[in-house]
């Protein structure tokens, strides 16, 4: 089926563009000379009597105003006729040639097409375009909450991005206090441990002296032996 939306109904628009015209000038555009007061129907336009007469057998109205001139107009345009028959209404859609047809089109050449009736068909585009009009609605009305929503998020997101800041600083601060204690501990630390090495290496020296005392004593002894020992001898 094709779409409702693009349906090219004949509803000469245009036409009535020319035709306001032609009205608003009064004169016959044939014989200008003429007032016009004479309308063909089946070939859609305005007319003196002389011209008329060349229209025999055609469906024309007469009038004496502009205003019963401007009545036709707007009955001419807001009637939809036959694409192959300008002058016979179209109370019909083919949607296989997508265009408006009358009865005769659909008896002859349209008669194994889909056809539907205009006024059903304008229904189902009516439904059509109440439809997509809720949808665009539906979607502003969302765009709106999603407005909404956004900028709720960006204000939540200043005020995590200034609670961030805050949180940023005293944690560099904290570490900041951390650095410098540790700094201070590492310097007890070397203190402390230069102060044990110190001790240890005066032990150590008090140590190796008393050694080298022992074997200072060691050696004395020894000699008093040996001296001994060779006085018993000599006797």
């Amino acid at each position: 089926m094709a779409d409702l939306a693009s349906a090219s109904f004949t509803t000469f628009e245009s036409t009535s563009d020319v035709l306001q015209s032609i009205l608003d000038d009064g004169t016959c555009p044939s014989h200008p000379e003429e007032e016009l007061n004479v309308f063909c129907f089946t070939d859609k336009s305005f007319m003196c009597l002389k011209c008329s007469i060349t229209h025999k057998g055609h469906h024309i109205t007469t009038f004496s105003s502009p205003e019963e001139g401007q009545m036709i107009i707007q009955k001419v345009t807001s009637i939809i006729y036959c694409s192959k028959h300008i002058d016979k209404q179209a109370q019909y859609y083919c949607l296989k040639e997508e265009r408006p047809v009358c009865e005769m089109c659909c008896i002859v050449t349209c008669k194994s097409h889909e056809v539907e009736e205009i006024r059903d068909l304008s229904q189902k585009y009516k439904d059509q375009l109440d439809q997509l009009t809720e949808k665009i609605n539906s979607n502003v009305s969302k765009k709106g909450d999603l407005n909404e929503f956004i900028q709720q998020a960006d204000s939540l997101t200043d005020k995590l991005t200034d609670k961030e800041v805050d949180q940023i600083k005293k944690v560099e601060e904290y570490f900041d206090k951390l650095a410098e204690m540790l700094k201070e501990k590492r310097q007890e630390m070397i203190e402390y441990a230069k102060g044990e090495m110190k001790e240890v290496c005066s032990e150590m020296y008090g140590f190796v002296s008393s050694m080298q005392q022992v074997q200072e004593w060691e050696d004395i002894y020894k000699k008093l032996i040996q001296s001994g020992v060779m006085e018993l001898i000599s006797y």
